[in-house]
């Protein structure tokens, strides 16, 4: 059996039937022999009780092959379920039909059998148990709508569950879609903000500036922005963020407007917040007696207080960024900016003192702090710097500087009178007495000593011993070239009122070791040395290598001497512990104080 015969088409011709009918029939073979929809005449099987159970393939054409992938030798003149295994019942149950009423049927059809191919056909009775189906795939065609549908569904539901109000116009500005977030926002219900019922909503004081510019939107094809107030089903009005841009067709025409509803109405409270403190904060820097300013993260100064202006007379389009350095001292400047960019790159607090010039083209000193102000995960924010004026400070602490050294001055010239005087009055005086007042004078001369070591510091208040001892000690060698003083001291900081004591301390160790130590020799090493110990404590050593300590000696048993008196008051003073040893040969000295306030004189 072939496609549709031909040998249909030569018996007509042996018959001579040269009727209109025979060449119609003729004419319909050939148009289905090529036509691009597939094609076969069927015939139905029935089981005993009539029912039809399968269908046998009898002439298909060419796209038959094409569409089905069948060939002529694997259908026709073969039941449909052995050609076709799996072949829903339905369809053979509708074939059926239409050759037991007659009447033709039309249907679109998915075939898992065919490779999930689908068609569309439409199926005719030819009389008898036979019947013809005119068919196309479509399986490119449903596949597409099929995932169109899917991203259609994706997309409504990514509209609708999106915590954005959505909503669609059409080219006229017709709104004609809002989704679910639009209708929870405004408790209204569904459909009834079509047209331009939404504008019902806004803010009466918004809603001819919002339509305004809608309109414009339309007319121009530009897109639309803007904020305005909508009624929330609470009854109250919250800002929303209004946008929408047109959707154009290949042509460039517009086909409809896509646009969103954001509510922004926390932004906005927090906007009118930040407002509110940005403004209380100027109000406040402005009224400060300092001057003020900010910088951004790498340096940028963008914003100055009032007083600022008023002291310098410029203004910010002068100062912002670097302009700053223009009222800065020249012999300042360079170090001014490099210590600061030193703070900008490591993130540490920033100080200085410099000159700036005033609007009266004057200098007066400043001191300048600036701290970073950081976020919640660290990061700096910004800069908040000050300049305080201390010129007049400035001119107080040179005074009291000039003062005190003026008074430094007498007080040491005092004191060295007192002792040229007393070493006078003991010339003429008998030994024992003369040894006593020779013994005062040197005190009062070591106290000058002390005092005049003490104000060579640039700072008296605070005294670093290392420098303090060192000079004091080569000063007390001086005066008896004979021995040889070693001197090792660390750095250590303490009041003036603790380093009198010390250095009159140290002052009586030293000369008692020249006096006692080395009495028959009259040279020898004597050792000063300072430690830090633990608890933020400190010892101080004098060390000899003379003959040491009288047999039983002991401090407790020294009370009358005038010396061991004056070194057991001192220590007392320091708020420490005074201790004697033997150093085989020789003896040592310790006193252990700890680096604070020394307590008060005692009597």
């Amino acid at each position: 059996m072939g496609d549709i015969s031909e040998m249909d088409a030569r018996a007509a011709a042996d018959r001579g039937d040269d009727s209109d009918e025979a060449v119609s029939e003729l004419q319909c073979r050939e148009l289905f022999r090529n036509i691009r929809e597939g094609f076969f005449v069927g015939e139905i099987v029935r089981d005993d009780c009539g029912h039809a159970i399968d269908f046998i393939f009898r002439s298909i054409n060419a796209a038959f092959t094409d569409q089905t992938g069948l060939t002529a030798d694997e259908a026709i003149g073969r039941r449909v379920t052995d050609a076709i295994p799996g072949l829903q019942r339905f369809l053979i149950e509708t074939y059926g039909k239409v050759v037991d009423t007659g009447r033709s049927a039309a249907f679109e059809v998915e075939i898992p059998a065919l490779a999930n191919r689908s068609y569309e056909a439409r199926a005719h009775s030819l009389g008898g148990e036979r019947f013809a189906v005119l068919f196309l795939e479509i399986t490119r065609r449903k596949r597409a709508e099929k995932a169109l549908e899917e991203s259609r569904t994706m997309l409504s539901d990514i509209v609708e569950t999106v915590d954005q109000i959505v909503w669609s116009a059409r080219p006229d500005g017709y709104h004609d879609f809002f989704n679910r977030r639009w209708y929870e926002f405004t408790g209204s219900e569904p459909g009834t903000s079509e047209g331009d019922d939404w504008a019902n909503f806004f803010h009466p004081d918004d809603r001819a500036r919002t339509f305004e510019r809608w309109k414009h939107s339309l007319a121009t094809g530009e897109p639309y922005e803007i904020e305005y107030r909508a009624l929330h089903r609470s009854g109250e009005y919250r800002w929303l963020l209004g946008r929408a841009h047109p959707v154009r067709n290949e042509a460039g025409k517009i086909i409809r407007w896509m646009g969103t509803g954001t509510d922004i109405e926390d932004a906005k409270r927090a906007e009118a917040s930040l407002r509110a403190s940005e403004e209380q904060f100027r109000t406040m820097a402005d009224s400060l007696p300092q001057l003020a300013w900010m910088a951004d993260p790498q340096g940028w100064i963008y914003w100055y207080n009032r007083r600022w202006y008023e002291y310098t007379g410029t203004t910010l389009e002068e100062m912002e960024g670097w302009g700053w350095r223009k009222v800065h001292h020249p012999d300042h400047v360079a170090r001014v900016v490099e210590r600061i960019q030193q703070a900008w790159t490591s993130g540490e607090p920033w100080e200085d003192v410099f000159p700036l010039r005033g609007a009266d083209g004057e200098y007066r000193w400043f001191l300048s702090r600036a701290v970073p102000i950081r976020d919640a995960d660290g990061r700096i924010k910004c800069w908040f710097g000050t300049n305080t004026d201390i010129t007049e400070q400035r001119k107080i602490e040179e005074f009291q500087q000039l003062l005190i050294r003026e008074i430094s001055h007498r007080v040491k010239n005092s004191l060295a009178l007192v002792s040229a005087l007393l070493h006078l009055q003991a010339r003429n005086l008998p030994e024992e007495s003369k040894a006593a007042i020779e013994d005062a004078a040197t005190r009062v001369h070591t106290v000058a000593a002390v005092h005049d070591q003490l104000f060579r510091q640039s700072d008296a208040r605070e005294i670093d011993l290392k420098p303090f001892l060192s000079n004091l000690v080569s000063a007390i060698a001086a005066s008896a070239p004979e021995h040889e003083m070693i001197t090792e001291i660390e750095p250590a900081s303490v009041s003036a009122d603790m380093a009198v004591p010390i250095g009159l301390l140290i002052n009586e160790l030293v000369t008692n070791a020249f006096k006692y130590a080395y009495p028959d020799e009259g040279d020898g090493k004597i050792c000063v040395t300072g430690v830090h110990t633990a608890g933020h404590c400190y010892r101080l050593e004098v060390r000899d290598r003379g003959q040491g300590l009288p047999e039983g000696f002991s401090l407790e048993r020294q009370g009358t001497s005038l010396g061991m008196r004056i070194l057991t008051s001192l220590s007392k003073q320091l708020g420490g512990t005074l201790k004697i040893d033997s150093a085989e040969p020789g003896t040592c000295f310790a006193l252990d104080f700890a680096l604070r306030q020394p307590r008060p004189l005692l009597q």
